[in-house]
């Protein structure tokens, strides 16, 4: 399967809040221009977005469809958002071990704007979310 990941297109945002609400993803302060979208064709096949916060990038709502599952959309998702993150970047996930292939590692301070977030999802998931931190300077270095 051929992926293209870009910026959410207006077509796409009409689109991503119901399907962020179907997957009781984070809601809090959804704009379009936080997201990139992962498209086969013109087919939406999944998206994801970063919110910027004082000190932290905040990965969100990241979402691969489940019939584009296991081909490399989140991957290529999560790649696209940490070349536009500009600073180190956080995620609230109840799947650490994907994560960690990815550069990131678990954090037990957790900065204060994440504490609810992370709150949130163990209630929606009945799940003990791992908070995880990119480090986007010390990659930058190496």
């Amino acid at each position: 399967m051929i992926f293209k990941i870009e910026c959410a297109s207006e077509t796409d945002w009409n689109k991503i809040p119901d399907l962020i609400k179907q997957f009781d993803l984070d809601t809090a302060d959804l704009k379009q221009e936080q997201f990139v979208v992962c498209k086969s064709g013109d087919v939406l096949c999944g998206f994801g977005r970063i919110r910027n916060f004082d000190g932290f990038d905040l990965f969100s709502s990241l979402c691969v469809l489940p019939e584009y599952r296991n081909h490399q959309a989140a991957s290529l998702i999560i790649n696209e958002l940490l070349l536009r993150a500009k600073q180190d970047v956080y995620f609230v996930t109840a799947v650490p071990a994907f994560f960690r292939k990815k550069g990131f590692e678990e954090i037990q301070h957790v900065p204060a704007p994440l504490k609810a977030i992370a709150e949130k999802c163990a209630l929606s998931c009945a799940c003990t979310p791992s908070v995880m931190r990119y480090q986007k300077a010390a990659m930058q270095r190496g």
